[in-house]
């Protein structure tokens, strides 16, 4: 668990998440389903944030059907097999939001009856298929982009409290040099 100043930071730099680093771990089981899914021609999209004020991603996800896929190391799971509390109360809080999660654990993947299920449930009850995703993606990123614009502003410009000249650094007083 992290402690609630860690939290806060992230919160606030969600962009600097270790899950948002392009040199992050990248999960071998998660790499095969997708390519499977390439194979498949089943279009999806990775590294979803299905609530934008939220640090949460999902692995692999069909925006338009509000459907997910979590492919999940033992770190995910307590003795008895049920999710870590905090993994619960993420899921539960998607979910919330009308999504609904396939927690796969990763070994799972390499079962083919079990990813040959779960295709023909995406393609047959979902009617998942080949998608163009790439309205989802380029709004969330022109989100990001506005997030961090609005950041970096609020950043580099403050006024002087006492006569309102912009200053490029805010100042511990809170007035300008002038003042």
């Amino acid at each position: 668990a992290i402690g609630k100043g860690q939290r806060e930071w992230l919160s606030k730099n969600p962009d600097k998440h270790p899950w948002r680093r392009s040199d992050k771990f990248k999960s071998m089981p998660c790499e095969l389903l997708k390519n499977k899914f390439g194979e498949e021609d089943i279009s999806y999209v990775e590294e979803y944030q299905p609530i934008l004020n939220r640090g949460y991603s999902l692995d692999i996800a069909f925006p338009d059907k509000k459907i997910a896929i979590e492919v999940n190391g033992n770190q995910h799971y307590e003795k008895d097999g049920k999710l870590k509390p905090y993994y619960q109360e993420r899921q539960n809080e998607i979910e919330s939001f009308g999504w609904k999660i396939i927690q796969l654990h990763y070994s799972s993947v390499y079962n083919k009856e079990i990813i040959k299920h779960l295709i023909e449930d995406l393609r047959n009850k979902h009617k998942v298929g080949n998608t163009d995703y790439s309205f989802y993606v380029d709004a969330q990123n022109e989100i990001k982009k506005e997030r961090q614009e609005k950041k970096e502003k609020i950043n580099k410009t403050c006024c002087c409290v006492m006569c309102g000249h912009q200053m490029r650094k805010k100042s511990k007083t809170g007035f300008c040099f002038k003042c």
